[in-house]
């Protein structure tokens, strides 16, 4: 019997993982499970591209920064910009005044305005209504970026149709 030298090929999982691998495994595992659960449409999957938010908030503020980071997590490329007056923002994207949350922001057609829950805007723009978009009058304690240890006030959710009227898209308590 012969010893005969033979190379050794280094099998995948004898390769250091970079972090941008792992960005990638975890971008596509929160993506096939956000699509599995119905949550993103699955041409979103398949080109993959991230649902994209273009948000206006104040200077320094720091729930606006927690929901911004809310979104992040699950899966949005969010484009936060500081501004004086979210109010003028807010009228020029269409938001009646009487929704208002503390920022405002814009998800594909729709205006997103205040502590939005992620899951509900991705069903808005999977099930795409005719509406403006989705509000979250005031700061509740307990929506996404007002986290308060566990304190949790009721809230809800409006789905803001094209004549400015209100229905519940979603409640939480």
């Amino acid at each position: 019997m012969s010893l005969q030298a033979r190379a050794v090929q280094p099998r995948v999982t004898d390769m250091p993982i970079t972090s941008t691998d792992l960005a990638r495994r975890g971008w596509l595992i929160g993506a096939g499970a956000a699509a599995l659960a119905g949550a993103l449409p699955l041409s979103s999957l398949a080109h993959g591209t991230a649902p994209h938010v273009e948000m206006w908030s104040s200077e320094g503020c720091e729930c606006c920064d927690q929901w911004a980071k809310h979104l992040q997590n699950y899966l949005f490329v969010v484009t936060q910009r500081k501004v004086e007056e979210v109010a003028a923002v807010r009228k020029q994207l269409g938001m009646p005044e009487k929704y208002a949350g503390c920022h405002v922001a814009r998800a594909g057609r729709y205006v997103i305005d205040g502590h939005v829950p992620a899951l509900d805007i991705l069903t808005l723009m999977r099930e795409q209504p005719q509406a403006i978009g989705l509000a979250v009058p005031d700061m509740p304690t307990g929506s996404p970026g007002m986290e308060r240890g566990g304190r949790k006030d009721p809230y809800q959710v409006l789905l803001i149709g094209l004549d400015a009227s209100a229905t519940v898209f979603k409640s939480y308590s």
